[in-house]
């Protein structure tokens, strides 16, 4: 494959294997360079109708040669213009005249819409949606998906579109009399091959005429032959006043195009600016003379596109009716069909579903039948899950059957979740053994009760490589190290393709114990934390603007920011004003942590004011709460920031001076607190008196906060002349101070493991809330005495999984904190955001907490990562 040539279509073709070298073509076969043979059934989007180099076209071409005829002779007319001009006019729908040559479908599009233009004095063109004319300018501005013509013309005045097959919004739309054409396909090609109602064609050419506006058929896929008919327009007598045509014109051989317009449409504005070079070359004109003879004088071309077409049309209707869970739907007429795969809903790994949201299942099942059956098929441009099939004019039901059976075996695959045989097709490797069972995982999901309370969308990506492999069908157990090690490649070239958000997994019922439920969608990028970070800040934001965007397709009520989502839109700042709720999941990720250190040191008989906290990531979101929630029930604290990061200790300065704001603002509440007597003794709130900070300003006090921590450490200091007492001390570095810390709540966003079992001190409490974890994995296998385990996690009210993977692997009726988080909101209608921007408030945070537990959710502590604890009960939120 070229590096220079076309370089995204490559990328996409080794992703699904298609990287395939053709040395030569013959008929319905095409021939690689490793002498495979390939069935085709595309026929290069159907400009291939007599199959591949057909020799009486050779014939003709080599005749020419010896003739030296004029080939390129403008602005003289070369003989095979004259008479391929005159044989279309003799061949086409009543009332044409006149014949404009081009070299592209597109081409002839954009001599279309300047001709009508020229004729009518009026600016607007009318088009359908899900349409596609070419990729040219007016022609991708025509076409009806916007992806095409987003980044280059996001908006035209100029044109505008309407509903397919539907004659009222047409008529509703060409009473204004302001658009010079309507560009219409008989047959939506790469709109999914839809056929139009019966009649829907005709109603056009008679509302055109009914409001004065030119009437376009766009025939550059259906025209010669490909329906049955020499033209689709024939089926049901249509007059165009315009009509375009191409790709059969050329026969497979050299580009052709051609726009045939009569006498309302033409005028002398047009053809006296109208030119193109190489639109009427002798040996292109020639090839598509020779086509339309062909195809008028030989019936039996005709005869058995309208048979084979029955034929496939009813093989591929019985396959939707055999394989409902694989396919939902077949359409076209004639030797342009196209099979509807269903969405690949499978709850047994998230990769499926956001597969399907890429618009790229189509593409792996093409990239299967390839690699597997020796069948060239490819997918629609405007229709994501349709697999088009518009084999050459010869091809009989031999052929077909071949086909038919390579689908039933997709059908067998799809119908039995084996996702996975058509994804190691695309990864390169071996077939499963065939005594490999189905994989069959299916959720118990809770049965709806009482009113829809909203709608959730949860961001979610992978936290390392193993867990992006576990997003795989099958999860990362179902492929050896070698397998493995493809995988991770093959996910690293789709990242550069795909990388902005998809679904993931729907959860169709969440219940509340107040009544009510609320469904919702994980939404997924592929993205490692590593990876999210080392985006430029444009890619950022396109990705979580991508994210945004497809949680209110999905109509969210909130949007909950999962893991690294957090990081790069500043803790929720960047997306606080989308237009819907947003929350970072933070303040019940605290809490939650919180209490499930008061539970096990409740269980241990450890009473807290005795011992020293120490919270690694103090400055950021979570750890701030845990210390505003915790921190004044012991008798020392520890703030232990980032050693890379040497300003983190004026931020850790910010943290503690914010705690001993709120510990003195309620002297009453906090009588019992060791910090609170310790510092008392020093008259610490006078200190705080003297320096007052405003609580309602809309900004956080953050330099306020400071100067009163080193206020009053200050003042410590002259009372007592050293620090050694300080109730609250700063650190950078974690090797001297985490030894002296009995209980560690660690969140940092650090991105990988970095705690060794040596830093940590005898029998200490570990609550690990980072995702990825801070903890090494030696820690919880060499260190039996600590009571090390995963913080932030929640069981909900009812006993449900989010998939097979469920997040990262977690128990049935167990997530994670953030999640439950964004859960909680829309049960409880909220409509406003939580938890942003890292200096939400710890009221706010207990006001979550509260929510939580009204609507049954409680903190989770996982006994099987606890050695240290008896294991015969999981420990609960008490209510």
């Amino acid at each position: 494959m070229s590096r220079h040539l076309s370089i995204e279509r490559t990328k996409l073709l080794e992703l699904i294997k298609f990287n395939k070298n053709i040395t030569s073509a013959n008929g319905l076969y095409l021939y690689s360079e490793d002498g495979d043979k390939y069935l085709d059934f595309t026929t290069q989007f159907g400009a291939v109708p007599f199959g591949h180099n057909p020799d009486f076209l050779w014939k003709k071409l080599i005749e020419e040669k010896e003739k030296s005829p004029g080939i390129m002779i403008q602005p003289f007319h070369s003989e095979g213009a004259i008479r391929l001009s005159r044989k279309l006019i003799e061949v086409a729908p009543k009332g044409l005249e006149y014949v404009t040559f081009g070299c592209t479908g597109a081409e002839v599009v954009e001599i279309a819409i300047k001709m009508a233009k020229a004729k009518t004095k009026r600016e607007a063109i009318l088009s359908t949606r899900n349409s596609f004319h070419g990729k040219t300018m007016a022609a991708v501005l025509a076409t009806g998906n916007e992806y095409y013509r987003e980044c280059f013309y996001p908006v035209h005045e100029s044109f505008s579109h309407v509903e397919y097959d539907d004659s009222e919004a047409l008529e509703q739309a060409l009473a204004s009399k302001q658009y010079a054409a309507f560009i219409v396909e008989p047959v939506q090609g790469e709109g999914g091959m839809i056929t139009p109602t019966p009649g829907y064609l005709k109603s056009c050419e008679q509302l055109c005429k009914k409001y004065g506006t030119l009437f376009i058929v766009d025939e550059v896929q259906t025209g010669l032959g490909r329906t049955g008919k020499l033209f689709a327009c024939e089926h049901e007598q249509v007059e165009p006043d315009i009509l375009l045509l191409s790709k059969t014109l050329s026969g497979g051989m050299i580009p052709i195009s051609a726009c045939l317009a009569n006498k309302k449409a033409w005028s002398k504005d047009f053809g006296q600016r109208h030119s193109s070079t190489f639109a009427n070359n002798h040996l292109a004109t020639v090839v598509g003379y020779e086509v339309i003879n062909k195809l008028v004088q030989d019936h039996s071309i005709l005869a058995n596109v309208q048979k084979t077409g029955r034929y496939l049309a009813e093989q591929l209707s019985a396959l939707v009716e055999k394989y409902p869970q694989a396919f939902t739907s077949n359409h076209g007429i004639g030797l342009m069909q196209g099979l509807v795969l269903q969405d690949w809903d499978d709850e047994e790994s998230y990769a499926c579903q956001s597969l399907t949201d890429h618009g790229f299942i189509v593409a792996l099942v093409s990239g299967y039948l390839l690699n597997r059956h020796n069948l060239f098929t490819m997918f629609a441009l405007n229709n994501k899950n349709l697999l088009r099939i518009q084999p050459c004019y010869y091809v009989t039901e031999k052929e077909i059957d071949l086909l038919i059976h390579a689908l039933e075996d997709v059908g067998e695959l799809i119908t039995h979740n084996r996702y996975s045989e058509i994804l190691r097709v695309a990864i390169d490797l071996e077939p499963e053994p065939s005594h490999v069972s189905s994989h069959t995982y299916k959720d118990n999901h809770a049965v709806a009760s009482g009113p829809k309370l909203g709608t959730f969308c949860f961001l979610v990506h992978p936290l390392n490589e193993i867990s992006s492999v576990d997003c795989m069908p099958g999860g990362q157990n179902a492929y050896n190290q070698e397998e493995t090690a493809k995988i991770l490649d093959w996910m690293d070239k789709a990242k550069s393709q795909y990388n902005e958000a998809a679904s993931a997994y729907y959860m169709p019922c969440i219940p509340s114990n107040n009544g009510g439920y609320v469904d919702g969608w994980l939404l997924f990028s592929m993205l490692t934390p590593s990876e999210m970070m080392s985006l430029s800040k444009a890619e950022k934001e396109r990705l979580i603007a991508s994210y945004v965007e497809l949680a209110q397709e999905k109509e969210a009520s909130v949007i909950g920011l999962g893991a690294f989502t957090s990081v790069i839109t500043r803790s929720g700042t960047a997306v606080e004003n989308c237009g819907t709720p947003v929350t970072t999941g933070n303040a019940f990720t605290a809490l939650t942590s919180t209490d499930s250190i008061r539970q096990i040191s409740q269980k241990k008989s450890i009473h807290l004011d005795q011992l020293t906290l120490g919270v690694v990531g103090a400055s950021g979101s979570v750890g701030r709460l845990c210390l505003l929630d915790i921190g004044a029930e012991f008798q020392k604290i520890m703030l232990i920031g980032n050693a890379r990061n040497g300003a983190n200790v004026k931020k850790l300065e910010v943290v503690a001076g914010e705690l001993l704001f709120k510990l003195f603002e309620n002297p009453i509440v906090n009588l019992v607190s060791p910090v609170f007597q310790k510092l008392t003794s020093i008259n610490t709130k006078e200190i705080i008196n003297s320096q007052p900070i405003d609580q309602n300003s809309q900004h956080y006090p953050e330099n306020a906060y400071r100067e009163l921590f080193v206020a009053v450490r200050d003042h410590y200091l002259d009372v007592y002349g050293q620090l050694d007492d300080f109730p609250i001390l700063l650190s950078n570095h974690v090797e001297e101070t985490l030894p002296k810390c009995d209980v560690v709540i660690t969140a940092t966003s650090n991105g990988e493991a970095f705690i060794q079992p040596g830093l940590l001190a005898k029998n200490a409490i570990v609550c690990d809330v980072a995702r990825p974890s801070d903890l090494l994995q030696e820690v919880i296998q060499s260190r039996s005495d600590i009571t090390a385990y995963e913080g932030g996690l929640v069981r909900m009210p009812a006993d449900l999984r989010f998939g097979r993977l469920n997040i990262v692997n977690l128990d049935s009726g167990v997530t994670l904190a953030c999640l439950a988080e964004t859960v909680v909101l829309t049960m409880s209608q909220a409509d406003k955001n939580y938890s942003l921007g890292g200096i939400s408030s710890i009221e706010e945070a207990r006001e979550v907490f509260q929510m939580a537990l009204s609507h049954g959710f409680r903190t989770h502590i996982d006994m099987k990562q606890i050695t240290s604890l008896e294991t015969d009960d999981q420990v609960m939120l008490a209510d």
